[in-house]
């Protein structure tokens, strides 16, 4: 899915994706700071791997979900998260 040109294309026109490994303790841009990959995880309750999460500037979680998809269905999600931005 993360491969797929269509889905690349709409990620690089709205998006700031940021891609997170719970596994690895690296630093991540969460609200104007620096966290780690697990703190990001304990904010948010995520609980499950892989999950897709999207964020308003302000930092406020407005959509997750859980599980791979095939990219059309990626696509048509950043569609609509892209609506409610």
């Amino acid at each position: 899915m993360l491969t797929d040109r269509s889905v690349i294309t709409i990620l690089n026109a709205s998006f700031n994706a940021v891609q997170v490994n719970p596994d690895i303790d690296s630093l991540v841009p969460y609200c104007d700071s620096l966290v780690t990959c697990r703190e990001l995880n304990n904010i948010y309750g995520i609980s499950g791997y892989p999950c897709a999460c999207f964020f308003n500037r302000e930092g406020d979680l407005i959509y997750r979900f859980l599980g791979y998809t095939d990219a059309d269905r990626y696509a048509r999600i950043l569609d609509s998260v892209r609506k409610h931005l």
